[in-house]
């Protein structure tokens, strides 16, 4: 045993190996989060940042310079951001200030322009003036108002709940209502059997089955209901259609119906097929999902990061920041870090903050280029799109972009993550502008959303007795020199929620 140990202690070495291995700090963590954040989501981080750092300011806009005060015509910004861009291959990035060290202490009674050691001098623009690329002045700043905003809409379960106060008078029955409602989905409807919910609560099942009833008529109608067919029929009952063509045909047709076999369903009632056809017209009025009308989902609201505007035949591109705060180094501490009597504790203190906030700014300076440039190239690309609809949307990828402004791609999916662009033609997500390619005989390649927007227009205008079937739709877009397989015909008509040739036919 005593030989093992020594052979196992002979055995153990300490070996120095040499690693490449890519770290990152956290630092270039927050740089890369503030890249993916929406404008709304970053004027929240800032405001913690203010919150949490006392290095941290806002600017006012009386501190303001005058020229950003000017009211700049669009063509005067349009000149302005030219010059800018001219300048931007100026602004190579130095190597940046470790967050370890103690920060550079300016060495002038000024807020910044001592930092040539953490900014080159295009930088100290940044905290002199608010001109900078995209920048919008105040004045265009749309007004928001209070009576704007939408409150939480009732949920199907509030909405069902409230109705049950005012229609049951028992203790049984409200806790059977209450039961049956708290089992109703969120297309409206019953999930659990009658029976089920009696021994759930020692109901009696006919008092359960009486406060059903009770629920089916509440509002929205069909509500409750525990499938497709039960469903129609109240609604039938409701507007009046109780012992007519449009019953008779949900109550033992609806198969037929689905498939649309009129002149089945006609032989089989023995009516015309006149009279199938009204039917079929007023039950397609029906709701089949009735709780979907209270489907409350949250109210996204959507402020454009970037704005597209045309003046004089060309497109400008606006950064949508100007309701964010103007950061600045507070000058007290800035101060601080300059007198050597202060104590080593506070100064310490002190200095790491000021990293923090200088490297703030910084990320969130990167940021507004890094969205300008994609943005720009972006509409560069598009322009067809911009000018003439969707038709001319062109194929882009992620790499595309990325070799257009030299970085990588992981950077240009972090730039459109969440992020909107208002154009002329709308507002759209940034994402939007990238779809794959399909190849066509002409050579240039067609957009994957371009040849939905063709599909969508053939069926639109086909034949309603004899609509286009999807091998039929591939040959008409083989005309066109567009190559494209059936499947792929079917996967985009079924993205746009259309229905297959055999249940779009009318009789």
């Amino acid at each position: 045993m005593n030989e093992n140990n020594r052979q196992f202690r002979n055995d153990l070495k300490m070996e120095n190996t040499l690693q490449q291995k890519l770290v990152m700090t956290p630092m270039l963590q927050q740089a890369l989060a503030i890249l993916q954040l929406s404008t709304v989501e970053l004027l929240d981080l800032i405001q913690d940042e203010l919150a949490e750092n006392p290095l941290l300011e806002e600017k006012t806009v009386s501190e303001e310079p005058e020229k950003a005060k000017d009211k700049d015509t669009p063509e005067d910004k349009a000149v302005r951001e030219k010059e800018v861009r001219e300048k931007e291959e100026d602004l190579a990035a130095k190597p940046g200030q470790d967050s370890e060290a103690e920060a550079p202490v300016p060495e002038k009674e000024s807020d910044l322009t001592g930092q040539t050691e953490a900014f080159d001098d295009n930088w100290i623009d940044y905290f002199e003036d608010s001109s900078d690329v995209g920048y919008l002045p105040p004045e265009r700043d749309e007004k928001v108002y209070f009576e704007n905003a939408l409150t939480r809409l009732p949920t199907l379960y509030e909405h069902l709940l409230w109705q049950l106060r005012l229609s049951t008078y028992g203790e049984d029955d409200f806790a059977a209502g209450e039961e049956i409602i708290g089992n109703i989905n969120k297309d409206g409807y019953l999930v659990l059997s009658p029976d089920d919910i009696a021994a759930e609560k020692k109901i009696p099942i006919d008092r359960v089955l009486k406060v059903l009833k009770i629920i089916q008529g509440f509002e929205p109608v069909g509500v409750g209901a525990r499938d497709l067919k039960e469903c129609l029929l109240i609604q039938l009952q409701y507007l009046g259609y109780e012992g007519s063509w449009p019953e008779k045909i949900v109550a033992y047709h609806l198969e037929d119906l689905e498939k649309r076999k009129f002149t089945l369903i006609a032989r089989k009632l023995d009516i015309k097929l006149a009279a199938v056809k009204e039917a079929a017209r007023v039950i397609s009025t029906l709701e089949p999902k009735p709780g979907r009308l209270y489907d409350n989902q949250e109210v996204k609201y959507v402020i454009p990061d970037v704005i597209l505007e045309k003046i004089d035949g060309e497109y400008v591109v606006y950064l949508n920041d100007s309701f964010l705060p103007r950061l600045r180094i507070n000058p007290y501490y800035a101060r601080m870090l300059r007198d050597k009597s202060a104590q080593g504790s506070l100064k310490g203190f002190v200095s790491g903050k000021y990293n923090s906030a200088i490297w703030l700014i910084k990320s969130i300076e990167q940021r507004r280029r890094t969205i300008y440039r994609v943005a720009e190239s972006i509409v560069n690309v598009q322009r067809d799109f911009f000018d003439k609809g969707i038709k001319y949307l062109k194929p882009l990828t992620l790499h595309d972009i990325a070799e257009t402004i030299n970085v990588h791609e992981s950077t240009v999916s972090r730039v459109t993550s969440n992020k909107y662009l208002q154009s002329p033609r709308g507002i759209f997500e940034m994402k939007y502008f990238f779809t794959s390619r399909i190849s066509s005989d002409s050579g240039t390649d067609a957009s994957s959303r371009s040849v939905k927007e063709m599909i969508k227009d053939l069926i639109l205008s086909e034949n309603h007795k004899k609509p286009l079937s999807d091998r039929l739709i591939a040959e008409i877009l083989k005309t066109r020199g567009l190559n494209i397989a059936r499947r792929t015909v079917t996967k985009y008509r079924e993205e746009l929620q259309i229905l297959p040739s055999s249940k779009r036919k009318q009789v």
